[in-house]
């Protein structure tokens, strides 16, 4: 091919790679040519070709971009496709040089982008290029000073990294194709989240809390944390920044600024407040955001239509209370939720009065801020977020028995009737609507979307709070109240009624299952099967599994009033075996626990009983001595007769006297 002796051109690099051949002439003719020769590479050799494409600052790359006008210009569709073709076999030698020489130079870059658009492999050409000159812009909340030019160097060169890897990679592909590309991307984006920290994100918070500029500041948080939780950060990086985001920043000062002033913000910025929110809270199982609530205080006054926080009412008050209660109040047992039961962690007078005189709507605390936020909302986004962080805060598995008491003392004193007050409120319209004559009470896609969510937190803090949450549900009639939502047409409601009765059938309490039969809330359950038509739909497998888990579990009170109330609803039912193995295991039970209901069967047992026992003794005194009088000749013998050995037998059992 030449015969110069320097390693730095074509033929040095032939010396070294015999099989190598030099790169045809970029032209419209030969883009097939080099393609083929680019695609078909072995691994061994990509390094050198990367390093023809780079001679001489990048000629040859310049000639392809050139080329691909050129044919732009004349709208050749068939050559802009082998330009295409071309273009992708150049980054997939997967050579970091090239790349980082591609991103650096932006006629190469936008070249090579705007070859990709007519890649014959896609539907329909792309407008990639239109994109990045358009649509895309880099918007800078708080002006970067001279030594944060490196970070704005860093994102928009991860930004362009990100765009020519969505350009170039296809369903199928294996990420080990582009390896170079996304170690450059994993690269930036450290260096990105790491220079951050340095104080950018500080003016970043304060931005944030100022309503003029807390739109775009929150948008940016909510892009650092996607960054931060994707699985191309290194741990240390992430904990860096979460950690200097929550501990030295007033970050969730900011947020509850957001969420007081969610009305005026747009849908996309809710939406960010509750990511990132959810996204700090995930970090370090809302350990930071408890001590938070606690410290700040404020907590809301209760709704009007709850009972004073237990911390509130005087001895007197509380026993009254307790009495009242169904059954007589256990000695509290070490739990999840700590041994001191609802008076645990209680705040004092002047904690309250702090915070007194607002709801949750008014309260300047986070947590009362983010339940009011719940009750309102319409984005599903955005809710899936705020339940995220309020499930993740009511963990007790993630709280150390201090921090569990005091926590979940304040939330059942201030906090989980503002979860609830909403379902008052829909009883009470409900009633309302029910005296004027109207069908019942219909309910807006938002407050549908919240109740459903609201309901699953309350099922969750059934089985994680047993014993706390099982007096607030007594106290305040929560099952009659959550199922109220099977009065709506929606199935996901009526679902997550049925879910959050499932829960306290779970947690097997004797006060929840006499509280469920006391109140006949079973009844609207059992009318709803009934009224589904024995349909095999999730509706009926939902009752069908809470059946079955109460007869499996065999909770007498339950299974008792079942089968004597309900079993109407469930005639008929084939498809299953649930509602005839219930009634069989009532039975069962009633022949254990009452006798007296069965005394013909007991009686006609023992007697078979009786008469078995007489033939065995007549086979043995037959086999041991045949001289022996009759039975009938022995009454004098000394010992038990059948009928005092079948009253003692009997006694055992519970039979009422000697069989005859």
């Amino acid at each position: 091919f030449g015969g110069s002796n320097s390693t730095l051109g074509p033929s040095g690099l032939l010396r070294h790679h015999a099989e190598l051949r030099e790169l045809p002439e970029c032209r419209i003719s030969t883009l097939v040519q080099l393609r083929d020769q680019l695609s078909g590479a072995a691994p061994m050799h990509r390094e050198a070709y990367a390093s023809m494409l780079l001679e001489q600052g990048g000629a040859y790359l310049t000639k392809l971009v050139d080329v691909f006008h050129g044919l732009e210009d004349l709208e050749d569709l068939e050559g802009l496709r082998q330009a295409s073709q071309a273009a992708k076999a150049v980054l997939l030698l997967n050579e970091t040089r090239l790349l980082e020489a591609v991103l650096g130079d932006e006629r190469l870059y936008l070249g090579l982008l705007g070859a990709l658009e007519y890649d014959p492999e896609l539907k329909a050409r792309a407008s990639w290029r239109h994109f990045l000159c358009h649509e895309a812009s880099f918007v800078m909340v708080v002006p970067m000073g001279p030594d944060e030019s490196l970070l704005q160097q860093r994102v928009d060169a991860s930004f362009k990294a990100s765009l020519l890897r969505d350009a170039v990679t296809r369903p199928g592909m294996d990420d080990a194709h582009l390896s170079a590309l996304g170690q450059f991307i994993y690269t930036a984006t450290s260096e990105i989240l790491s220079g951050l920290t340095s104080g950018y994100l500080g003016k970043i918070v304060q931005a944030a809390i100022k309503p003029e500029s807390r739109g775009k500041a929150l948008l940016f948080l909510q892009e650092m944390c996607g960054l931060a939780k994707a699985g191309n950060v290194p741990m240390g990086t992430r904990e860096a920044l979460l950690g200097h985001l929550m501990t030295d920043l007033p970050l969730f000062e900011a947020l509850a600024l957001a969420l007081a002033d969610g009305d005026a913000l747009g849908p996309r910025e809710r939406v960010a407040a509750a990511e990132v929110l959810a996204a700090c809270v995930g970090f370090d199982q809302a350990s930071s955001f408890r001590l938070f609530i606690l410290q700040k205080g404020h907590h809301p006054v209760n709704p009007p239509w709850a009972s004073q926080p237990r911390g509130q009412l005087g001895h007197a008050a509380e026993e009254e209370e307790s009495a009242a209660l169904e059954g007589p109040r256990p000695a509290p047992a070490d739990g999840p939720d700590g041994p001191d039961g609802l008076a645990a962690g209680g705040v004092n007078g002047d904690e309250v009065e702090a915070g007194a005189g607002a709801g949750a709507e008014g309260s300047s605390s986070l947590l009362a801020l983010v339940l009011s936020r719940l009750s309102l909302e319409s984005d599903t986004g955005c809710l899936l977020h705020l339940s995220e962080v309020i499930t993740k805060c009511v963990d007790t598995e993630s709280m150390d028995a201090t921090e569990r008491d005091a926590f979940l003392g304040v939330f059942y004193d201030y906090y989980v009737h503002w979860l609830v007050d909403p379902f008052v409120g829909d009883e009470a319209e409900y009633e309302r609507s029910e005296g004027a004559g109207l069908k019942g009470l219909a309910l807006g896609e938002a407050a549908k979307q919240s109740r459903g969510h609201t309901a699953d937190l309350l099922a969750y803090c059934v089985r994680a709070h047993t014993y706390r949450m099982k007096y607030f549900v007594l106290r305040n009639n929560l099952v009659g109240r959550v199922l109220g939502l099977l009065r709506q047409t929606d199935k996901f409601l009526k679902l997550a009624a049925l879910r959050f009765v499932r829960a306290c059938v779970g947690v097997k309490d004797d006060f929840l299952n006499r509280h469920l039969v006391k109140k006949e809330h079973l009844g609207l359950v059992f009318e709803l099967f009934k009224a589904n038509k024995a349909k095999d739909n999730l509706i009926s497998s939902a009752v069908v599994e809470l059946v079955e888990f109460i007869r499996t579990e065999n909770i007498k009170s339950l299974v008792e009033h079942i089968a004597e109330n309900y079993s109407a609803c469930f005639e008929g039912i084939e498809y299953v075996s649930t509602f005839k193995s219930l009634l069989l295991r009532h039975e069962q039970n009633s022949e254990r626990v009452d006798p007296l209901a069965g005394e013909g069967r007991e009686s006609a047992r023992w007697q078979a009983k009786a008469r078995e026992l007489d033939d065995d003794e007549a086979y043995f005194d037959s086999e041991t001595n045949h001289n022996d009088p009759p039975q009938d000749e022995r009454s004098d013998k000394p010992g038990l007769d059948v009928g005092q050995t079948a009253w003692s037998v009997g006694g055992t059992l519970g039979a009422v006297g000697p069989v005859t």
